[in-house]
């Protein structure tokens, strides 16, 4: 085996590289498969509630990027930081949040990420999460004959110990032990005398 240290002195300088994403890579698959305006109907009543009522007011909220990066996290179980990282780095990731499709396209910062998740309600994530299990399915990218459930907040299905049954599992093992002794030693035995 012959080795070869070119690029080992040397500095990294930043320069532009071209990366190509294909078609069908599964992000890219899975963007396409989406209907962005449906899931836009999703999430806007929620999206609508303010506390003053004026959600009109202010800079503009551009939804494939927020929604997209929403997805990204949920998809590859992400936190808020890691989600912004990964935007920023991969190719992948911000075609999938819209980059060539938004006007002033720009990976959100992570405390942004969560306000935009903070704003959707629990029941309106859970119809998001159907939506892609279903989109999913009919891509091939999940099967829903085998699926595996995360049970960890439920409660264990056992008894703890407590001295009342330690006391009784120790009677049921001292009964067993003598019983035994009896049996196999006849000097164990005790004979009981009748009181006359």
């Amino acid at each position: 085996m012959s080795i070869d240290n070119s690029g080992i002195k040397c500095k990294v300088a930043a320069e532009v590289v071209q990366i190509t994403i294909h078609d069908s890579h599964p992000l890219i698959q899975l963007a396409n498969a989406l209907d962005w305006e449906n899931l836009v109907e999703i999430i806007l009543p929620d999206l609508k509630k303010t506390a003053k009522g004026c959600w009109w007011m202010g800079r503009p909220l551009q939804l494939r990027i927020h929604l997209g990066a929403f997805l990204i996290q949920q998809l590859f179980n992400k936190k808020d930081r890691q989600t912004e990282y990964d935007i920023k780095d991969n190719a992948a990731y911000q075609l999938f949040c819209g980059r060539t499709l938004v006007k002033k396209w720009h990976a959100p910062d992570h405390t942004k990420i969560e306000e935009f998740r903070s704003r959707l309600s629990s029941d309106t994530q859970q119809i998001l999460a159907n939506h892609i299990a279903v989109i999913a399915n009919k891509l091939g990218f999940a099967d829903p004959r085998s699926f595996d459930i995360d049970s960890t907040i439920q409660e264990a299905n056992m008894t703890y110990p407590s001295d009342i049954h330690l006391m009784t599992k120790l009677g049921i093992k001292a009964k067993k032990v003598w019983g035994y002794m009896q049996e196999k030693w006849s000097a164990f035995t005790f004979n009981l005398y009748e009181l006359i």
